[in-house]
């Protein structure tokens, strides 16, 4: 049977007239017309809605642009969607006051909230960068003259809680404070009371205090330090948490009359009185690692994370793992929940219960961009201030004549420090230390804590200095490098003199610090509470000329960081933010 061929249809595309192709004139008109109406602007489309619907808490399928921080990429602005609310320009300060004011104001505190102002803290800071937002944010027309004297000497309370290396920081921010015409308290274990009366700062005592905490445990301070290094659970189960209750009403008394509470991340008391006073509350972090960011997590520690995540797979395990890991820590906190209930307080869930990130009006980072750069996940309210440099102790910034005619006399030497805490911990690291430093034909400085300095005596020669405690800033400059512990107010000294390290961490964060230091390329790491004197070799011969170089180059940037002044100017907006939603208050 032969195929017969289909014919063409008469119209359509290929319709003909006359055996011929009709022309496209012919050919245009046989299409039906479509109706087509656009879309009213008012009405979202579906992929707007997307960006507003809830998510899962994982927050795994948020559209790029929320999961970056930014916020949505729509905002309902009287009813309809406004796609350029996120890069409208904030409006000129009216001088007149009013509305246009306090738009002014807003937009200072939106520029002082953003994280990238921290990157690089001398652009804040320089220009009168600090001066014009100081101008926005204190003296603008829409406080009004009894809000700028309500603000003027304003008592604010900062409670901290640890040792020395937990002072500094927050000594620093007091003095930050004070220039900016605010009345600030140190609540603190009462041991340091001479330290900070010397700085010319008022006192509030909070306990358990040191002495009250070696009696009750029957243990000295070289035996608390080793429990801390060998178990992670001994700081909250026997240090903090039994004195949660004391704690609690010490500072509900030292915050009588205060404007805001800034707190130490370990100070869980500090964020209970400002609950329950509807206090505005400024969480410091002193560490990088007490982020917990997905996208730069928690680095030397012995949780399976990805330590540099590519793509969303690994930056979402990491997130999993996070967040499995702050709620298996925070069934330690019994405790804390259980005087939340007692007080009335909202519940809280996670790493919120311990640090009080996402329950704090304002977080801020005393360390370096350098250290931990601002990352998706770190939250709206979350600022990187950069470190803070003070290490004057006891009103003296003067280095002890023996270590300040040791540095003048030959090579710079190798200095080693474990801080006023950690040196308790390991009896022998520093006669280890010398060992290390005589088979190297080096100098050695030793800056031991004033208990085992009688002990160190017998090995100090020509070679040798042992001196108690010494300003960082004065002595690290002066060496070829530098061996610590990792705490991160050493390391800003270590990073800000740019001398190689070699870090030897003992518990807590200092592992952490430890690996970021080692990952900028200037420091090697070593298990400070296995270190041998062989390893110590070894590892201070690794440091080399690219190191060195490395270190140098760092220190420019370092050296432009002054977190206490960033961070004070966060406060400061963050005071006179509460200041105007109390006058917009008292108007309805």
């Amino acid at each position: 049977m032969a195929h017969r061929r289909r014919r063409r249809p008469l119209v359509g595309r290929r319709a003909v007239r006359g055996g011929r192709r009709a022309p496209p004139l012919a050919r245009s008109r046989s299409r039906p017309q479509i109706q087509r109406t656009r879309r009213d602007p008012a009405r979202p489309s579906a992929r707007d809605r997307r960006g507003l619907r809830g998510y899962p808490s994982s927050k795994l399928c948020r559209p790029a642009r929320q999961r970056s921080g930014l916020g949505p990429r729509f905002q309902l602005d009287s009813g309809r969607f406004d796609r350029a609310a996120q890069h409208r320009a904030p409006r000129r300060p009216n001088p007149s006051g009013g509305e246009a004011s306090a738009r002014s104001f807003r937009a200072g505190i939106r520029r002082l909230s953003r994280q990238d102002l921290a990157v690089d803290p001398a652009a804040l800071l320089g220009q009168g960068g600090a001066n014009s937002l100081r101008g926005v944010v204190l003296d603008g027309p829409h406080l009004g003259v009894a809000g700028r004297a309500a603000l003027t000497g304003a008592k604010i309370l900062i409670a901290t809680f640890g040792s020395l290396g937990d002072l500094h920081p927050f000594v620093a921010l007091a003095h930050a404070l004070a220039r900016e015409g605010f009345a600030p308290v140190i609540a603190t274990s009462a041991a340091y009371s001479d330290y900070i009366l010397a700085e010319g700062l008022a006192f509030a005592p909070i306990r358990p205090d040191a002495d009250d905490l070696m009696a009750r445990l029957g243990m000295e301070m070289g035996e608390i330090a080793r429990r801390m290094a060998e178990d992670d659970k001994f700081l909250f189960d026997t240090l903090i948490f039994p004195h949660l209750r004391e704690s609690f009403d010490d500072l509900q008394e030292a915050s009588a009359g205060a404007v805001a509470i800034v707190s130490h991340s370990l100070a869980f008391s500090a964020r209970l009185v400002a609950e329950a006073r509807g206090l505005p509350l400024a969480t410091v972090l002193l560490s990088p690692m007490m982020l917990y960011s997905a996208y730069d997590p928690p680095l030397g520690s012995r949780v399976p994370l990805r330590r540099a995540p590519v793509g969303s797979v690994e930056i979402a395990y990491n997130r999993f793992v996070l967040w499995s890991l702050s709620h298996a820590i925070a069934l330690w906190a019994e405790p804390l929940r259980r005087l939340r209930r007692e007080l009335g307080l909202k519940p809280r869930y996670g790493l919120d219960l311990l640090l009080g990130v996402k329950s704090s009006d304002a977080v801020i980072g005393l360390f370096s961009p350098a250290l931990a750069p601002p990352q998706p996940d770190h939250g709206s309210r979350t600022l990187i201030a950069g470190h803070t440099f003070h290490d004057r102790y006891l009103g003296g910034a003067a280095l002890p004549p023996n270590l300040e005619a040791f540095l003048d006399q030959g090579a710079p030497p190798i200095v080693f420090t474990l801080g006023s805490f950690v040196a308790r911990a390991r009896r022998d690291f520093y006669r280890d230390c010398v060992t290390a430093a005589r088979r190297l034909g080096r100098r050695a400085a030793l800056l031991a804590h004033e208990d085992d300095v009688p002990a160190l005596l017998s090995q100090q020669r020509q070679d040798v200095c042992v001196a108690p405690y010494a300003p960082h800033s004065a002595v690290f400059p002066r060496a070829s490098a530098v061996v610590h512990h990792g705490g991160v107010g050493t390391t800003g000294q270590a990073l800000r003199a740019g001398r190689p390290q070699l870090v030897a961490p003992f518990l807590g964060d200092q592992f952490d610090n430890a690996e970021r230091v080692k990952r900028l390329g200037v420091a090697r790491v070593l298990d400070g509470k296995t270190a041998t004197p062989d390893a110590m070799v070894r590892a201070l011969e690794g440091l080399d000329e690219a190191h060195e170089i490395r270190a140098a180059q760092l220190s420019e940037r370092i050296r432009r960081e002054d977190g206490a002044a960033v961070a004070a100017l966060r406060i400061a907006a963050l005071v006179a933010q509460n200041e105007l939603r109390r006058k917009e208050a008292a108007t309805l």
